[in-house]
């Protein structure tokens, strides 16, 4: 059951609003909403219910156990058994058979022939993204960040609420829970906030991020090389798909998590406009990056290491974000990329600041800041052309294209569809990121809204596609 699909807003959605809300008991609520939850999972595949209920199980045990041992020695064991169940399943169903390859590409090279086993795995949607929950809820008790939910039904509703449990975003227990565990009531400015983010998602995912999909598709499947406009083009295409296709799903699950009184982390603030590589990772998919950072990056740096040691720790961390991706080396390639970029910065700051101390070049002035954003955006470019080719060998083959700069009918066509789609979305951005206003489209005239309000319905409906396409973040 996707979000742009007519089952989930015609019939599913309405249903479980009505009754929610006509609970009133928040104890109710939550129960109905678990079972609503585990429904709308389970209509993808039942099988994937029983895994979600089994490491639901494992970490709210494992969560007690821990809080209730004095004994250092048998939290860890605790600890230790969560983070190998669920770092066990992800392996399994995510990784086996690329390790596998892998290690039988590697034996074949050394003149050993080695014949993997083959199972075909079906990947659990978003076994990627409730599974970090998981391990962050358990570590945080571990480290009495926070105390173990006793309630089941509430912590179960913490893993498993519909609106970010296949794609995010990434909750942490300390801002989720509270809310399952308080009373909520029906507000009018909820739902109209709600409204507007459900509207402007739809609208990225099935006007914007759809129709960009078939010109990046045909480029980027085919093997020989592609014409330097039409490469360009694709790469702009694929960003700008990618962008509007998983932030259109963001903004979908926070209206939705508005509907029901909850308010969810926002996974994307206008990272196009940031001016730094660095910048634009603090604006994409946050939840992601933040959770690297506290749980895998800042343990590896430790206390009063060298600069080599936080580099080297950089490098892992976002070949590890590379490889949460998906199971093929050209994610993890992409990960080590951006490290690489972001250990450039870190290793420049200090020289940068010097610069900058002693007048040497004016970066307060307008032309560098221009030449800064312009460098981080052609840097995003790259980083996005590696994460969308399947290999290495693809991405030379296509950029043989690179030295042709003919301007075929195609790539023309495929201009201005780039260009007429960026101008709405371009105007909402430019809106919000102005004001620092997520719902700048609330404010104002009633006739403007109501104009721009109709129109992205308009669009929805024209350029809709009578099968919902999945989103891109499924996959992973």
């Amino acid at each position: 059951m996707l979000f742009n699909s007519y089952d989930f807003f015609f019939l599913f959605l309405p249903a479980v609003f009505a009754i929610y809300w006509g609970l009133r008991e928040r104890k109710k609520q939550n129960l109905f909403l678990l079972a609503a939850s585990w429904l709308f999972y389970g209509s993808w595949d039942w099988r994937f219910l029983s895994l979600l209920v089994f490491s639901t199980g494992v970490d709210f045990l494992c969560g007690l156990r821990i809080h209730a041992q004095a004994d250092d020695a048998l939290r860890r064991r605790w600890l230790y058994l969560s983070l190998a169940v669920n770092l066990g399943v992800l392996g399994f169903f995510k990784y086996f058979g690329f390790f596998t390859q892998s290690a039988a590409q590697v034996f074949q090279a050394l003149g050993l022939p080695l014949k993997p086993p083959i199972l075909d795995i079906l990947l659990p949607v978003g076994l990627s993204f409730y599974t970090l929950k998981a391990m962050s809820y358990v570590v945080d008790v571990y480290r009495r960040k926070i105390a173990p939910e006793s309630d089941p039904t509430a912590f179960a509703l913490f893993i498993a609420f519909f609106p970010q449990l296949v794609a995010g975003p990434i909750e942490r227990a300390q801002k989720l829970l509270p809310q399952i565990q308080s009373e909520r009531r029906m507000r009018l400015e909820s739902f109209y906030e709600g409204g507007w983010l459900v509207l402007w998602g739809v609208f990225k995912k099935v006007v914007v991020a759809d129709n960009l999909a078939r010109g990046v598709n045909r480029v980027f499947d085919s093997s020989g090389p592609v014409p330097g406009p039409e490469l360009v083009i694709a790469i702009f295409s694929f960003t700008l798909q990618l962008y509007c296709d998983f932030s259109g799903y963001s903004d979908i699950a926070c209206g939705l998590g508005r509907f029901f009184g909850f308010e969810l982390s926002w996974n994307f603030e206008r990272p196009f406009f940031s001016r730094t590589i660095q910048g634009f990772f603090r604006r994409w998919h946050t939840s992601l990056f933040e959770w690297f950072k506290d749980y895998v990056y800042l343990p590896l740096c430790g206390d009063g290491v060298g600069l080599a040691h936080r580099l080297a720790a950089l490098l892992l961390t976002t070949g590890l974000i590379g490889l949460w991706h998906g199971a093929r080396w050209s994610y993890v390639q992409w990960g080590v990329f951006n490290g690489v970029c972001l250990a450039l910065l870190f290793w420049t700051r200090s020289w940068r600041i010097s610069m900058k101390q002693n007048g040497i070049f004016p970066v307060d002035g307008s032309f560098y800041r221009v030449q800064e954003h312009l460098t981080a955006l052609f840097f995003l470019f790259v980083s996005m052309f590696l994460f969308r080719v399947h290999s290495l060998e693809q991405a030379f083959s296509l950029s043989g294209g690179l030295l042709h700069w003919d301007w075929s009918r195609r790539a023309k066509a495929e201009a201005l569809i780039l260009g007429v789609l960026l101008i709405p979305l371009l105007w909402q951005e430019v809106r919000e990121e102005r004001s620092k206003d997520r719902f700048a489209a609330l404010r104002g005239g009633v006739l403007p809204r109501a104009l721009w309000y109709l129109f992205l319905l308009y669009a929805v409906v024209i350029f809709g596609e009578e099968h919902a396409r999945e989103y891109v973040y499924y996959q992973f």
